[in-house]
């Protein structure tokens, strides 16, 4: 009788660890895939586009803005395989990206002073550099790929959209088809 008594017991606890056990790998499941639900949620409840200031991004599939930001900034993640985000601010005033440009591209022949830094310092920093247009305004990325960092400023120091990335080579293309797909309110799109 006594025998019974313990052989359910230790039935009823190794069903209790097999639940537990089976919960614990539920949460880790979970916990694994929470940022592509979270992506997902956002896609399905707000679509794809979020808006910063009078600018319109389009927000790439299975990543989340965080917009609950100031509204002249958002921020776009992908943490399903690491982390990857993109920036993007408006109604600030920046220098204009000529001098960090010419300084890169004569670096290292002379050391001007009249450049706004110093040569060598972006020479080290920067690899390489693009013009492109955001919606509609000229603008220069500067990439610094030993670290996967674009800055993208306005190319004359307007007022206008900056954009950074920061993470993973492979979406790179992804950010520079995104500032592709921005448009400004009452500007057509490109």
């Amino acid at each position: 009788m006594r025998g019974m008594k313990i052989g359910k017991v230790f039935d009823s606890a190794l069903r209790i660890a097999g639940a537990i056990f089976l919960l614990g790998l539920l949460v880790l499941a979970l916990a694994s895939f929470w940022p592509q639900m979270t992506a997902l949620a956002w896609h399905l409840r707000h679509g794809n586009l979020v808006h910063v200031g009078e600018y319109t991004v389009t927000v790439p599939r299975w990543w989340y803005p965080e917009v609950d930001r100031a509204p002249s900034e958002v921020r776009i993640e992908r943490r399903s395989d690491g982390f990857s985000m993109m920036t993007f601010s408006v109604g600030m005033s920046f220098v204009s990206a000529e001098p960090q440009r010419k300084a890169l591209e004569s670096y290292p022949s002379t050391l001007d002073p009249r450049v706004g830094w110093a040569r060598a310092q972006i020479a080290e920093e920067i690899e390489h550099y693009s013009n492109t247009t955001i919606a509609g305004q000229p603008t220069v990325c500067f990439e610094k790929f030993h670290r996967f960092v674009i800055q993208c400023v306005p190319e004359r120091g307007d007022v206008g959209l900056t954009a950074d990335y920061t993470g993973k080579a492979e979406y790179l293309p992804l950010f520079y088809e995104t500032l592709s797909k921005i448009t400004k309110a009452n500007a057509s799109p490109k």
